[in-house]
């Protein structure tokens, strides 16, 4: 997985952008976790799951 984000600090209220490229090596099912870190106490996880063709 590849990601991509915003560089910048988010200001309070701000959306800021992340993008996850997925190139799975085999066709079928998958489940991949990404962990985000940001300023809070502890790291989001984000869980993607998907097809590949």
């Amino acid at each position: 997985a590849v990601a991509t984000f915003d560089k910048h600090p988010a200001k309070p209220g701000e959306s800021l952008h992340v993008t996850v490229e997925m190139t799975p090596k085999e066709s079928g099912m998958f489940d991949e976790t990404i962990m985000v870190k940001c300023n809070t106490a502890q790291s989001i996880a984000l869980k993607i799951r998907g097809q590949a063709i």
